[in-house]
């Protein structure tokens, strides 16, 4: 079945469903529905959750309802590598891993104005191709 070309009435029906297969394969699906992430981000399988949790550029309000409820540390990390986790989880996350964007959300979050995120981006940018293991937190220490 190919789970992307449901709509997404059939995605959500699957998704509250007692199908735990079907429920996975719906959250790697990058480009989900508000009402589906939801259901999926709260699922009591954690196969399930950390399925929806991978794909970049999940809705705001569905990664910060998984941060509130989320105890798994798989789960965890990667909701921290999502452009809209909160600033507080996002600080655990590896500097080399973090996309552009959701530094750029991080740092707007902050209150940083404008020309003071500019350069923070730019030392990002040089900062992550050490690939040190260094974490956004350790970063925005040093800064």
């Amino acid at each position: 079945m190919n789970y992307e070309r449901l709509d997404e009435y059939q995605q959500l029906a699957l998704a509250i469903s007692d199908d735990i297969e079907a429920r996975f394969m719906i959250a790697g699906i990058e480009e989900l529905p508000l009402s589906v992430q939801l259901v999926l981000i709260t699922d009591p399988n954690e196969s399930v959750r950390g399925g929806i949790a991978v794909p970049r550029g999940r809705d705001r309000l569905a990664v910060r309802l998984g941060e509130q409820r989320e105890r798994h540390p798989g789960i965890r990390e990667a909701l921290a590598l999502q452009t809209y986790a909160s600033v507080s989880l996002k600080r655990t996350a590896p500097l080399h891993l973090l996309f552009e964007n959701a530094v750029r959300v991080a740092l707007d979050d902050l209150g940083l104005p404008p020309e003071r995120m500019e350069e923070i981006v730019t030392r990002w940018n040089a900062a992550r191709r050490s690939e040190s293991g260094e974490t956004f937190g350790h970063f925005l220490d040093r800064i």
